[in-house]
């Protein structure tokens, strides 16, 4: 079974693993240390309030109470980071935080849009460098409404998990110079980053989540791809 989420403190986002680069003081290292583990994301509840500008709910649509969760929402900016040591890139890894639900619900419509879940508590996608990791997790301190798990849903969300890390990568290459680089003097650019996510995904994710969550239009996909 697979739970439908809400926007409140009984549904917790923490992260089970992440890395962030950092600023370390001298001596030794001095200056940028890249992918740095020892760090925890949150907890915070999926209706943070300071990350109120990315989430994705339906206030008319109440699920035990509170606004029911869409696939693609996120807990957003200003989450906690907790980090072994402390440094100075803390404040930035904050103020741009990221843990987002992937997996959308297509049996489940909240606003039109599939409700979106984990697997069954596990995989939502975090902030980390040099790429996202879904290695996000959800406290389900109440959740009284759950639905069948299906293989479309695990795929689809096993594509928009891809897509996004995809993205980050040609991010990299763009603001930083490498496909896999992390340059922490161009943190800046990270506020205008979700816009372009969405362009991506409309221009690029689309047909081809459509077909993955869909036996039929793979299968189709498949066999009429030119054999040479």
């Amino acid at each position: 079974m697979i739970p439908i989420l809400h926007a409140s403190i009984s549904n917790l986002v923490v992260s089970a693993y992440t890395q962030h680069g950092a600023f370390m003081p001298p001596p030794p290292p001095a200056g940028p240390v890249p992918f740095i583990p020892g760090l925890i994301e949150g907890p915070v509840s999926l209706g943070w309030p300071l990350g109120a500008l990315m989430h994705k709910t339906q206030p008319t649509v109440l699920v035990d109470g509170a606004p029911g969760v869409k696939q693609g929402h996120d807990a957003g900016y200003f989450i906690p980071h907790i980090q072994i040591p402390m440094n100075a890139m803390t404040a930035l890894h904050i103020a741009f935080s990221k843990h987002k639900v992937m997996f959308p619900v297509p049996t489940v419509l909240i606003g039109g849009s599939p409700a979106g879940t984990y697997m069954p508590f596990l995989f939502g996608l975090i902030c980390a460098n040099p790429v996202s990791l879904p290695t996000g997790v959800v406290m389900l301190i109440k959740c009284t409404v759950w639905t069948s798990f299906t293989w479309s849903m695990l795929f689809k969300g096993i594509g928009y998990i891809a897509l996004e890390i995809a993205i980050d990568v040609v991010w990299n290459r763009i603001t930083k110079g490498g496909w896999f680089e992390k340059s922490e003097g161009r943190e800046l650019w990270k506020p205008f980053k979700p816009f372009a996510e969405d362009g991506y995904k409309k221009l690029l994710g689309c047909s081809f989540l459509n077909i993955l969550g869909n036996p039929d239009k793979m299968r189709l996909a498949l066999t009429s791809m030119p054999i040479s």
